[in-house]
């Protein structure tokens, strides 16, 4: 599951912390379309690892700190928060779908998976990978013989009510 996901190690160089080369397994990450943030126990997201841009259709920084809780939708907010808190609560991890406004011209929806998991005493980790919903199956036309069967019920049904309406006094 993703919460077991791995962050990259940073290294101290010049100039401060410089992400360390990226690894085998993070670009298989990366190949994956799954990114991996750090979330301050406010919910405040920062660190974000891998791409955004084409796995999200955004910028790292539109993510960042309050900026992924605005970008999901009222519906979806509270699995989102109860896996947040799940975790915060101190659960291993907790996972959710949740689904994401796109920031492309038709603004639609991005399906994600979110995982929580703890990664030390106030720090979280989130990895998100989209998902890919199929398309709707194509509506089947309802047979003439189903359209008699169920008006023949109903008609049926109403013969039946009527008088037993009658007797029961409704």
């Amino acid at each position: 599951h993703l919460a077991s996901l791995p962050f990259r190690a940073f290294q101290s160089g010049e100039g401060g912390a410089q992400p360390a080369a990226p690894s085998l397994a993070d670009r298989a990450l990366d190949a994956a379309g799954i990114v991996r943030a750090k979330v301050r126990l406010t919910g405040e997201i920062y660190d974000i690892e891998g791409n955004c841009s084409e796995a999200f259709n955004a910028a790292p920084k539109l993510l960042e700190g309050f900026g992924l809780f605005e970008r999901i939708p009222v519906g979806d907010r509270l699995a989102y928060l109860s896996a947040l808190d799940t975790v915060r609560a101190g659960g291993a991890h907790c996972e959710t779908g949740i689904r994401l406004q796109g920031a492309g011209a038709d603004g639609a929806f991005i399906h994600a998976r979110a995982s929580f998991c703890r990664v030390s005493g106030d720090t979280l980790g989130l990895c998100l990978q989209r998902v890919e919903i199929p398309a709707a199956q194509p509506a089947q036309p309802v047979s003439e013989s189903r359209v008699r069967s169920d008006r023949y019920l109903a008609s049926v049904s109403h013969e039946l009510r009527t008088p037993l309406n009658a007797i029961l006094g409704f």
